[in-house]
């Protein structure tokens, strides 16, 4: 344990002012991974988390639309989905992804508007606790981590009431395939493109020895040079009920279609990582469909495909 954490109760009174508790919770029930900070920010609690998920499901950002997915796949699969309050895209979470979570109130001088600011005094301890673990971890703005050429960490951030969180992942392994195979695509073109940008563009950690425990100390010792000294709890009766009581909000299917934003039958592009994305672009042209697929990377088009569709 870091010098500079200590061991509380969840109802210490200290550490629900200034200090931050810190939740090193281990493998817990996927649904839990992303009620848990809502749970936190309904408490009014400032909190680490450390966490990683049970077994595979999807998770929409709070403005994804529901049609990026095949939902009768997943339902003939049993693979669950949940959308969470916070932004970022669509993501694939399953067991070997370390999750690290951010709960303060919008009132903490660590709140800011200003995005690259927000994100980059969280994930540069991040990305340099990955480095100690010898990891070649950069932090790409706004809101990703890479290492070789490839996207090891998404993260994204939102506001619950009066509190603000920020929730990543580290990719110790990423299974393409099982990713890939839930969603809905538009065209076999666009399926062909968009796989073979997520095998250049995401990777994982798989230089990286370390077992969760030291991640996530590594982690620690990183942030606790931002958010200060941590108090080590456990998830006591209050916060249990407090997710107990939030699990069917969560889990409710009204849920995924009502949430979305878009407006459109399905979101035309696909963001695979930082400013990496592959749009969909059909044309019609003598009387014919043809399906277009462009790869924009910084928001230049750098490839693009195009056959006739159906």
């Amino acid at each position: 344990m870091p010098e500079d954490s200590r061991i509380c109760a969840a109802d210490d009174g200290l550490a629900m002012g200034e200090e931050f508790l810190l939740y090193d919770l281990g493998r817990i029930p996927w649904w839990q991974t992303q009620v848990i900070y809502a749970a936190l920010a309904d408490l009014g609690r400032r909190a680490l988390v450390f966490c990683e998920p049970d077994r595979p499901f999807y998770c929409l950002g709070y403005h994804d639309s529901v049609e990026l997915l095949d939902l009768a796949y997943l339902t003939e699969q049993g693979i669950p989905v949940m959308r969470r309050d916070l932004g970022g895209g669509l993501v694939y979470l399953h067991p070997g992804q370390f999750f690290y979570q951010i709960v303060l109130p919008k009132t903490s001088p660590l709140f800011t508007l200003n995005r690259p600011k927000f994100y980059g005094q969280f994930l540069e301890p991040v990305a340099a606790a990955l480095r100690g673990l010898g990891i070649p971890a950069t932090y790409v703005p706004v809101a990703d981590i890479w290492a070789g050429g490839r996207k090891i960490s998404g993260n994204g951030a939102g506001e619950i009431g009066e509190t603000v969180v920020l929730s990543g992942n580290v990719l110790t392994h990423f299974d393409t395939a099982g990713f890939l195979a839930g969603l809905k695509f538009d065209s076999p073109l666009q399926k062909q493109v968009v796989s073979s940008k997520v095998q250049t563009y995401v990777g994982w950690l798989s230089r990286l020895s370390s077992e969760y425990s030291e991640v996530c100390q590594a982690l620690e010792e990183q942030l606790a040079g931002v958010l200060g000294p941590l108090c080590r709890t456990e998830v006591d009766p209050s916060l249990e009920k407090k997710m107990q009581e939030l699990k069917p909000v969560y889990l409710d299917p009204s849920r995924l279609m009502e949430y979305g934003r878009s407006k459109r039958r399905r979101p035309a592009s696909f963001k695979v990582a930082e400013s990496v994305n592959v749009d969909y672009l059909p044309i019609q042209k003598a009387g014919l469909t043809w399906d277009v697929v462009g790869v924009r990377i910084k928001g230049k088009y750098t490839e693009n495909y195009m056959e006739k569709g159906d």
